[in-house]
């Protein structure tokens, strides 16, 4: 989502005839800041705690919209001087563009619009976009023609909710240059309205970890726009609020060897894969959180990668089994990596080598991340080893998730060896 910079007029629903000029700024880092020139409603000493539930603004210099809502805003500062009124800033989470709302009912919304950094890449097969060049020889340079016809959108149901990914084009044409731009999003129509905390819970968060595992590389949300109801010409509300994925210009051009499956290889199912996600993702919802906590921030600690891929896979093997992994003895605890790995051995055996010799490895450095305990064997348990270590299992934890998904083996392994993440870590592997 963008950076914003706006200024206008800012007022509490309940003293509507009080407005407050000032200037909100909007960054994924640091959510929402409200610098106000005055105060809203009454005043108070700097050490107290005062939020304002929803403030509502006019603005003149925004493109998106001059309707704005900021949602739970919290006193952050307030500036005296002798010579001047006091000045409050607040900071908030959560702003709202396109409509004032102020009732609890407003908050409510039955359909949500999202699309996702790495989306496009994702589904560059599902376009609406036509190329073609001609030439007659002996008449010059060829005739180009760029066209566009809008594709049938991919629809299914979920469970109390329809999807549909659908494509959308926009033309610029200042003077000879001509552009032609497609957008791409998830459209969910739900059968009861929602909150924006419900539709994070029930299908942002599990949506960008499904993009995120598919395209093997972190995907943040672009855009997310919701409707009160279904019907697609009512005004949308956007929504901005922090997001945990950096650098999300690093998708938007994958290529499909980087990642492990695109819409192309389960397009007709695509809502029947979301549904099973879905089931997926809630059941081992605590194995997903330190899998992606991992993969979304990339730059991590190596130790911290390490720890909470390893993690990952010893509560997704606790839940999967329903009782937690013995944890006795180092031959106990690398237990579940050995029966992981013997069901995934044909996908990932070529980044383990050994299976003898790698699971005392792997358990060494879990011991040594958490208590510093020193190998017996006297290899290296940082460094580099450390971090290709954390890599190999963080595909391991990739094919369990696909297995949950239905993927067979076959899939699995075409995937896996097609992938250029895959194909250096096993490099690395049998150097």
């Amino acid at each position: 989502m963008s950076e914003l910079t706006c200024s206008g007029l800012w007022w509490i629903p309940e003293v509507s005839g009080e407005k407050v000029a000032g200037t909100l700024t909007f960054s994924e880092q640091n959510g929402v800041e409200l610098s106000l020139g005055g105060t809203l409603g009454h005043s108070v000493p700097p050490w107290a705690d005062k939020v304002v539930p929803i403030v509502l603004g006019l603005v003149h210099d925004s493109s998106l919209g001059d309707h704005f809502t900021v949602q739970s805003c919290r006193l952050a500062n307030i500036n005296w001087g002798s010579d001047r009124p006091p000045r409050e800033t607040y900071s908030s989470e959560r702003l709202y563009i396109g409509k004032h709302l102020e009732k609890n009912e407003d908050f409510l919304f039955r359909t949500m619009a999202i699309s996702f950094s790495g989306l496009s890449s994702w589904a560059y097969t599902f376009t609406g976009l036509q190329r073609t060049a001609s030439r007659i020889p002996g008449h010059g340079p060829p005739d180009l023609q760029i066209s566009w016809k809008c594709p049938t959108p991919i629809a299914g149901l979920l469970p109390g909710a329809r999807l549909s990914l659908q494509v959308s084009a926009q033309l610029e044409a200042p003077l000879r240059i001509h552009t032609l731009k497609e957008a791409i999003q998830f459209v969910v129509d739900c059968d009861d309205p929602a909150t924006v905390e419900d539709w994070n819970r029930r299908y942002v968060l599990p949506l960008q970890g499904l993009l995120t595992l598919a395209s093997d590389h972190p995907n943040s949300v672009t855009e997310l726009s919701l409707r009160h109801d279904g019907i697609s010409g009512q005004e949308q509300v956007r929504v901005f609020e922090p997001r945990v994925v950096e650098n999300e210009k690093a998708v938007a051009r994958l290529m499909p060897y980087q990642m492990l499956f695109s819409l192309a290889d389960i397009q007709p199912g695509l809502a029947q894969l979301v549904t099973k996600w879905l089931e997926v993702w809630e059941h081992y919802k605590d194995a997903c959180e330190p899998f992606f906590g991992v993969v979304y921030r990339p730059n991590a600690f190596t130790e911290l990668r390490y720890l909470l891929a390893y993690q990952a896979i010893e509560v997704y093997y606790s839940l999967r089994r329903g009782t937690p992994p013995e944890v006795s003895d180092d031959i106990h605890r690398g237990q579940h990596l050995r029966e992981l790995l013997d069901e995934h051995w044909r996908e990932v055996g070529a980044l383990f080598g050994q299976m003898d010799q790698t699971l005392p490895e792997l358990v060494a450095m879990r011991n040594y991340v958490v208590h510093r305990q020193p190998s017996r064997a006297g290899g290296d348990l940082g460094g580099q080893a450390l971090y290709l270590a954390a890599e190999r299992l963080l595909f391991l934890m990739k094919a369990c998730l696909l297995t949950e998904l239905g993927f067979s083996t076959e899939q699995r392994q075409h995937f896996f060896t097609q992938n250029a993440s895959f194909q250096a870590l096993a490099k690395h592997s049998t150097a």
